[in-house]
């Protein structure tokens, strides 16, 4: 039976107004309902000045949906007559309406301009462009995550966790910046798959997601011990597969993982360019770029207003050839026993999946403290 959840947006700067939607998790109504107080709003924003970086942002996202002018070697998936298989969250698909329409219902994050000023020493940032990819990837893999994790068909629930005028949103870009402070990182640095990683698990344990836990798995390795008895689990693994490039012996491992059930997506990309993948098809990944400006959210309302902005209907392809070998792979399991069931399956493996990802029963030294840098890997 569904339970009735009360989801407290602004209706204006003095007052909130409940909205009433279902949802078939009481948890889910208790975690949203913890981001609000008579105190918690959301702000105004401030206007962007960068216009000059949004507007070559956006033209450079557009042209990469010509499909006779690439950009970074971006494909598109031809969604005509001649629709070849896709494989998205581990599913096949060999109709084209099928396939747009799973697509589109993939929770797209990308850079938002006109939000609550981040103050850094003289420098004023009211927008994300340039610098804030990988934290908008990271946000994705969560958020997607989430949706499997609760069940749920919609996304406008979730999405109050990362909104930026929104001072309690415990996953938005101003907690990840300040999370990020703790990792040597300043607001507009760039971080890297393995960094939004750790910042991520950070913040889960600060504000709680009823039922699931965030490990991050370093080295390769996945201690059986921190796999939690009782509640599901999201496991980040970052790898480095390669010195700049994947190197073609992986090509399969990739692909690999993006058919597994409980992949729940690739915080990868091309160098400093960070992409969400979360499929393939032949030898190209399936993503959303976050690369595309757009204004920030000032009130519940306005977030319902502009749900749209937040479902991508470009699918888009990076060839194996052209990924950064440096990224993070993301793995949901809802109990236990799925874990065993993806131990099982890497154990059974042949080639190079067995060989990269290692399963022990405990960690020796648990208080070693993990370096945040770029060279946080165990390179295979």
């Amino acid at each position: 039976m569904e339970s009735e959840i009360n989801i407290c947006i602004l209706g204006s700067m003095d007052d909130f107004v409940v909205i009433n939607q279902s949802t078939p998790n009481a948890l889910l109504s208790e975690m949203l309902n913890s981001l609000y107080s008579r105190e918690d709003s959301y702000n105004t924003g401030q206007s962007d000045r960068a216009l000059i970086a949004k507007w070559k942002t956006n033209a450079r996202y557009q042209m990469s949906e010509v499909p006779s002018v690439p950009i970074f070697g971006y494909k598109q998936v031809d969604l005509s007559g001649s629709f070849e298989n896709v494989s998205l969250y581990s599913k096949n698909f060999n109709n084209a309406e099928e396939f747009l329409e799973a697509f589109q219902s993939v929770i797209w994050i990308t850079y938002r301009y006109g939000f609550e000023p981040i103050i850094y020493k003289d420098k004023i940032f009211t927008s994300d462009t340039g610098w804030g990819c990988t934290i908008r990837v990271g946000q994705m893999l969560l958020l997607n995550t989430l949706k499997f994790h609760f069940r749920l068909s919609s996304s406008s629930q979730l999405l109050e966790l990362i909104q930026e005028n929104l001072t309690a949103a415990p996953f938005s870009l101003h907690k990840i910046v300040e999370c990020g402070k703790n990792f040597n990182k300043n607001p507009g640095d760039w971080y890297s798959p393995a960094l939004i990683s750790h910042v991520i698990q950070a913040l889960s344990e600060t504000f709680e997601i009823p039922g699931m836990k965030i490990l991050v798995c370093m080295d390769n390795t996945i201690y059986k011990n921190k796999i939690p008895e009782n509640e599901a689990c999201l496991i980040l693994i970052p790898f480095m597969l390669g010195i700049e490039n994947i190197q073609p012996e992986y090509y399969e491992v990739i692909k690999s993982f993006l058919s597994l059930e409980w992949t729940v997506g690739i915080i990868g990309g091309i160098p400093k360019s960070a992409l969400y993948i979360v499929g393939f098809q032949g030898d190209n990944l399936l993503f959303l770029d976050p690369h595309f400006v757009q204004l920030a959210c000032t009130s519940g309302q306005d977030l319902l207003n502009k749900i749209n902005t937040y479902q991508c209907s470009s699918p888009k392809l990076l060839p194996l050839s052209v990924a950064e070998s440096s990224l993070s792979v993301g793995f949901y399991f809802r109990n236990k026993s799925e874990f065993y069931n993806f131990e099982n399956f890497v154990s059974k493996s042949s080639g190079a999946l067995r060989e990269i990802l290692n399963f022990k029963d405990k960690d020796i030294d648990s208080n070693i403290q993990e370096d945040n840098s770029d060279e946080d890997f165990y390179l295979v």
